[in-house]
């Protein structure tokens, strides 16, 4: 497998082992999971540089960890440490990859409180990430055509329902402003018709609560 298929399809393998959930047994997502993200980070940024998929990895830790606070727990991790990777380097990196430059240091998050608790049951910060990652931006040339592999799976699996009992897709567009309702159906449809030509069902988008809500 080429290089630069092999590397979404790595950070996909971690993106997939935090959406994970026994069917039926939907627990709280934690934040931070150092341990899950370091190998992630360490394999993407090990160069020192905001390359594609460092970037992509670090805001999906960011993301899914509450914030600065959960890259200063990564630089603890053995990968990083190896790697030589401390906490002002994440910190560097991803305000660069932000087109901004580092205005803090670990130091200045130790206090922090814990990031808060996905109660949803979806890890919906690992769905949304998935899908800006793997199903391209709206009006995009990889939007055009069908939707590739990793893209389906975070499509299909969004149409699970979540602790809460409203449906994970419900939930993604709080956190990705690309991925409305709407979309997130379209590239169901699309999905689930590349595997079965006669069936082209939606998401029943009169499933997630009012928009105020969602």
């Amino acid at each position: 497998m080429a290089p630069s298929r092999l590397l979404p399809c790595l950070l996909l393998a971690v993106l997939l082992l935090l959406a994970a959930a026994p069917a039926g047994h939907a627990a709280p997502v934690h934040g931070c999971q150092p341990e899950v993200l370091a190998p992630t980070v360490a394999l993407f940024c090990a160069r020192g540089q905001p390359a594609q998929w460092c970037c992509q990895a670090l805001a999906h830790s960011a993301s899914v960890g509450g914030g600065a606070r959960c890259l200063c727990r990564l630089a603890a991790e053995d990968p990083l440490v190896r790697a030589r990777l401390g906490g002002t380097d994440l910190l560097r990196l991803y305000a660069a990859c932000r087109g901004g430059r580092a205005a803090s240091t670990c130091a200045d998050h130790g206090g922090a409180a814990e990031p808060p608790v996905d109660r949803s049951g979806c890890a919906a910060a690992v769905l949304a990430d998935q899908m800006e990652l793997f199903c391209g931006r709206r009006g995009s040339s990889s939007s055009s055509g069908p939707p590739n592999p990793p893209c389906c799976e975070a499509v299909v699996g969004s149409a699970r329902k979540g602790a809460d009992g409203v449906p994970c897709f419900c939930h993604v567009p709080v956190l990705s402003s690309g991925f409305d309702v709407d979309r997130i159906s379209s590239l169901y449809a699309a999905c689930v018709a590349a595997s079965d030509p006669g069936a082209v069902p939606h998401l029943a988008v009169y499933m997630c609560p009012s928009s105020d809500g969602v």
